[in-house]
């Protein structure tokens, strides 16, 4: 994005990125090497523990709904509106399209498991406390997923985006009814009408329904607003998604994440952004 803004003529591109203390979390040396390739007037902003807690507040304020992926933003969001711009590109909607999230591979290796999947439901269950044993929120998923009644994208999408785990959950709220599961009645509905996507497409289609349109957008737009900042997404254009969406899963998982996007931008791209596209 930030390579085609640079070529576009327009004058230099204003890009901003987070960075953090703890080396597991910061991408901030892939942004640094973009920037300095396109010559942009680049701004990075630490989001160390003393500013999460200063923009905590009014970060939660701006929100109608509680969620834990919408700091980060409102934190980047205010210092673009503070350097004096009105709006600004995002590059979320990326990993969801392009299969850039681990997930995404791990799907199709359940895929290959299909045909077995009713024939070995009591083997899966005997494994399962085995093969991810523990009490950690991950061991869980991967119990949940193991034991999961049917082999589909409806069944596997909402423990691969589950943050608590079912059984945490009924410690923390009581509820007798059980908890809602219209997230999964309703990507049961829309993938059984989209089977003509190839797998990974319908995958990225899951993602639209569930963490891309209850979670990323409505962060995204809460929390530029909060600071009257027009946040766009180019990679949520219609024509881009429809198009896409069409193309074969072959094309989209290689030795780099997003592979076709990586590919499509040739040397635009600096060599080391390549691994973290």
């Amino acid at each position: 994005m930030v390579a085609l803004m640079a070529l576009s003529g327009q004058g230099k591109p204003n890009t901003f990125t987070i960075g953090f203390n703890e080396k597991d979390y910061d991408e901030s040396e892939y942004a640094n090497m973009v920037a300095k390739k396109f010559n942009t007037n680049h701004n990075q902003v630490l989001l160390d523990p003393k500013v999460f807690l200063d923009d905590l507040r009014a970060g939660l304020d701006a929100m109608d709904s509680p969620s834990g992926d919408g700091i980060n933003t409102y934190v980047v969001s205010k210092a673009i509106k503070k350097s004096g711009l009105i709006v600004a590109l995002s590059g979320v909607g990326g990993d969801e399209l392009f299969a850039g999230y681990p997930f995404f591979s791990q799907y199709l290796k359940l895929k290959k498991l299909a045909p077995f999947w009713n024939s070995t439901g009591v083997l899966r269950r005997m494994m399962a406390p085995v093969l991810a044993s523990g009490k950690s929120a991950r061991a869980e998923r991967m119990r949940s997923i193991l034991t999961a009644k049917e082999n589909s994208i409806a069944g596997f999408y909402p423990e691969f985006r589950r943050i608590i785990p079912k059984s945490h959950l009924s410690h923390l709220i009581k509820c007798e009814k059980g908890f809602d599961t219209s997230l999964e009645l309703q990507l049961k509905e829309a993938v059984s009408s989209i089977d003509r996507f190839p797998y990974l497409s319908q995958v990225s289609i899951a993602e639209y329904m569930g963490y891309t349109q209850q979670t990323l957008l409505r962060d995204t737009d809460q929390m530029g607003m909060a600071v009257s900042l027009e946040i766009r997404e180019p990679f949520f254009d219609h024509d881009l998604i429809s198009f896409i969406l069409q193309i074969p899963d072959k094309w989209k998982l290689g030795n780099s994440p997003k592979k076709l996007l990586v590919e499509s931008m040739g040397d635009l791209l600096p060599p080391g952004n390549c691994k973290q596209a």
